[in-house]
């Protein structure tokens, strides 16, 4: 779906709920405004809802942005403010939850006209904060790499390359829309937020004042069990992710990566580096004129190129390798048998500097002369002393190995013995890591290591788990609501 098959849609529903309100309440002096408040709360009860399916989404979203404003503040004239990101990023689940059910919540109310004023006001804080997100996240297009955001002097022209956070998550993973788009889109907002702050009297109101807080206050609660039950026990209601149960992965990776490398160079702009002056070149005048612009010179400041014939997903950067980097991502796409994932972004536990005694020998040497013409040095052991040296420990959150040993291993030991492929694949884990975790958990399988951004994309649960055959996904499960292997031979092996 694209934004402009969004916007018709929520535009439409607006429409009808304004028909109705105005049959049912007889206010035809009041249609504009009706259909205004009717089209903001029906846009965000649907950006609220394409979110609420998916919270840690949302969550991993607000991880990189309160990243990237700690590097920012921190590198500049405002550091002082820098220490509050992290504390942020730390509570990046709560925040997440918080603004979803705001969203929600503040469709509704705008729906039905409760508090009519204080919703326009929360509509206009929303759209603020909404503005100044993704206004920076497109104007750090403008921020050339070793630039801080704040030194305005250093900007250039606008690279999509450059921004640090590609794109702000408005509608989660239903709908991608590009940095500038959503920045309009939110502008947009203002526009509505300041009129019903100005005409709030006029705002439409549906129900006795008891019923709309009643509605509001079931809504919160609703929503919010909602939310928890799409991560905290369960996987997403809804997957619009590109690794969604019944997902092909190995072709469609393929065809990604096939029309990637299908692109074609259309255009080329340059800047003369002497007196800045910018160009653009068509692809074939380029080629014909290269030596016209040398490097010394000039510069590339973009390579247009052609769109894919198959959109760019998360499906494209699936690799994942062995402890010694072998990359094994057509291996165990290729596999036409079962296989199961044990996929976990995140290892839970300490590395901690541990004395360790060991035993020094003390070598002497003695010269034994075997004849007059050959001697033989011989080291002979002087004496044994007890030393100490600082190794790495790796120390694993018990509860998180019990996931482990006490929920995963019984899936996969019958399963490893009807001969499914069985692995698991870890983010942000060194070699060392992967072998003292194995040994922690008795894996009786390989571990691989992978991007954890990637492995959050593919299921949200740390740890989760897949079952694919011939390439395509069968199912994934929470850890949670992991089925014994006789209910998946049952529903699976046929």
């Amino acid at each position: 779906m694209t934004l402009m098959t969004m916007t018709l849609y929520i535009a439409f529903a607006a429409a009808l709920f304004t028909a109705v309100i105005t049959y049912l309440k007889h206010r035809e002096n009041d249609i504009f405004i009706t259909y205004v408040q009717s089209f903001v709360g029906v846009l965000f009860i649907f950006s609220g809802y394409v979110k609420v399916v998916d919270p840690l989404g949302t969550s991993y979203k607000m991880e990189e942005y309160f990243q990237e404003f700690y590097t920012t503040f921190s590198e500049s004239g405002l550091s002082f403010i820098s220490g509050i990101f992290p504390i942020l990023e730390h509570y990046a689940l709560a925040f997440s939850i918080f603004i979803i059910l705001f969203e929600l919540i503040l469709g509704i109310v705008l729906l039905i006209g409760y508090k009519r004023r204080v919703s326009a006001w929360a509509l206009l804080l929303i759209s603020l904060l909404f503005t100044a997100l993704t206004g920076f996240t497109y104007l750090t297009g403008y921020v050339p790499d070793g630039a801080n955001f704040f030194d305005f002097s250093q900007w250039g022209p606008h690279d999509p390359n450059n921004m640090k956070v590609t794109d702000c998550g408005c509608f989660g993973d239903f709908i991608k829309i590009d940095a500038f788009t959503t920045f309009l889109k939110s502008a947009f907002l203002l526009l509505p937020s300041v009129f019903l702050i100005i005409r709030w009297k006029k705002m439409h109101q549906l129900f006795s004042p008891g019923i709309r807080a009643l509605l509001a206050g079931v809504s919160i609660v609703g929503f919010f069990i909602y939310a928890l039950s799409n991560f905290v026990w369960n996987l997403p209601d809804i997957d619009f992710r590109p690794f969604a149960v019944g997902t092909d992965l190995r072709h469609k990776r393929q065809a990604e990566l096939d029309a990637m490398s299908n692109v074609k160079i259309l255009s080329w702009k340059l800047q003369n580096k002497n007196n800045g002056k910018i160009v653009h070149l068509s692809n074939k005048d380029y080629m014909q004129s290269y030596a016209q612009y040398p490097k010394k010179e000039w510069k590339v400041l973009d390579q247009i190129q052609s769109e894919p014939e198959v959109a760019k997903t998360k499906a494209s950067d699936f690799e994942v390798t062995d402890t010694e980097g072998n990359d094994k991502s057509d291996e165990i796409l290729d596999h036409p048998g079962y296989s199961i994932w044990i996929i976990a972004y995140k290892l839970f536990g300490d590395l901690q500097q541990v004395e360790e005694t060991y035993r020094d020998t003390i070598f002497s040497s003695d010269t034994i002369r075997l004849s007059e013409d050959s001697m033989v040095v011989k080291k002979v052991i002087q004496k044994i002393i007890p030393n100490k040296r600082k190794v790495e420990k790796y120390t694993w959150a018990p509860d998180y190995v019990h996931l482990f040993t006490d929920k995963i291993n019984p899936l996969i030991e019958p399963a490893l013995k009807k001969g499914f492929k069985v692995f698991a694949v870890i983010g942000g884990a060194s070699s060392d890591q992967l072998e003292s975790f194995g040994n922690a958990i008795g894996a009786t399988y390989p571990l691989y290591q992978a991007d954890d951004i990637l492995l959050k994309t593919i299921v949200r649960s740390n740890p989760g788990v897949l079952l694919m055959k011939d390439g395509k996904i069968l199912d994934k499960w929470h850890i949670k609501q992991l089925p014994a292997f006789e209910e998946l031979q049952k529903e699976y092996l046929r």
